[in-house]
């Protein structure tokens, strides 16, 4: 009986009323099984004159000696449409990829992707494997500005190689509040770049301007000048944004 009972209060329907009421809330999924690569959805922008460097780790080789481990990448536009999938195979322990228009044929957007660790053999790890890796963007060929890994949002089971998403819950209005401790006053422009990290449609408040974002929509959002603070609402339990702050032609990327 108290098993059953613990099923039904972590169903999802009643996680998400327990977020709505802030009742032993829960911002994340607990129950991602073992065997799996976490990823988080990684930035990437071609548009602008930017372009994007992934820097990686062959985590699997440099802390559970695993060989012949290789990343399986996928690259999703702002409307969460695939648009690219690959696979790299012979790692080195530290690996870098660049992201520019010539990467997508010609392509000038933004989105995201994931990075899920993989192996053949059956010595992968009986635990959860997560590489938060560091983004660079360069803005008008300038220097890159780095930002590691934003949230965890999907997971690829090892031994049947399944997707899952949702670690990130929501609740049913938005009761969920981000304030960024940082004023922007000094600068010439500001852009948060907000995924949605679910599967369920988002609402969100930012200084009071609405909108909302699909499931696994990017959207890149401008903040007017005259507004030093920020501050976020909406009924996802962690959207945490990056942010683009702008000084001439010099940018500087960051977690909020």
């Amino acid at each position: 009986m108290k098993s059953l009972v613990k099923f039904f209060a972590n169903s999802n329907f009643a996680v998400k009323m327990r977020n709505t009421l802030n009742i032993k809330p829960q911002m994340y999924n607990k129950n991602i099984p073992k065997f799996s690569s976490i990823s988080d959805s990684f930035a990437w922008r071609t548009d602008n004159s930017f372009k994007t460097i992934f820097k990686f780790s062959d985590i699997l080789d440099l802390f559970y000696n695993i060989e012949n481990s290789y990343v399986e990448l996928n690259f999703f536009n702002k409307n969460n449409e695939v648009i690219k999938s690959m696979e790299i195979k012979n790692l080195d322990l530290s690996n870098h990829l660049i992201i520019d228009k010539k990467f997508f044929n010609g392509l000038e957007d933004y989105g995201f992707f994931n990075i899920f660790h993989r192996s053949n053999d059956l010595k992968f790890p009986n635990d959860l494997i997560s590489n938060r890796c560091y983004l660079g963007f360069s803005f008008k060929n300038n220097l890159y500005s780095f930002v590691h890994g934003n949230n965890f949002v999907s997971y690829l089971m090892n031994k049947n190689g399944k997707i899952g998403e949702d670690i990130i819950k929501t609740s049913f209005i938005k009761n969920q509040f981000y304030r960024i401790q940082k004023s922007f006053d000094c600068y010439d422009k500001v852009e948060l770049f907000v995924t949605n990290p679910t599967t369920k449609k988002i609402y969100v408040s930012v200084n009071n301007e609405n909108y909302t974002l699909n499931p696994k929509y990017t959207k890149i959002i401008n903040i007017p000048k005259k507004e030093g603070e920020i501050l976020i609402r909406s009924n996802c339990t962690f959207l945490r944004p990056t942010v683009f702050t702008y000084k001439k032609d010099f940018i500087d990327v960051h977690h909020s």
